[in-house]
């Protein structure tokens, strides 16, 4: 892959191996990285928690319907604002 990429992983933790991207990551391979799942959960590579270029959020694939509902919501509003203002409601990072 080229250089400066960003990863997402939001399907299964093992996908990615975190020593592999923790080295990604140290060498500018991979720009950032926005996980939720991980490769040993519940455990997560110290490394990834202290990187300021890894966004680390909790995996939501348990939430009820009502809860899912409200997040589609808050993702919609944060789009259009971002269309809008060129800035989203609810940045993280």
């Amino acid at each position: 892959m080229k250089d400066g990429v960003l990863i997402v992983n939001t399907a299964r933790g093992p996908i990615v191996d975190e020593q592999a991207l923790v080295d990604s990551l140290a060498s500018g391979k991979v720009l950032r990285a926005a996980l939720d799942v991980f490769e040993h959960e519940p455990t997560i590579h110290p490394a990834l928690l202290a990187n300021p270029a890894v966004t680390v959020l909790p995996h939501v694939a348990a939430l009820n319907e009502t809860i899912r509902l409200e997040i589609e919501d808050e993702q919609i509003a944060n789009v259009r604002a971002f269309l809008k203002t060129g800035r989203g409601k609810t940045p993280v990072n």
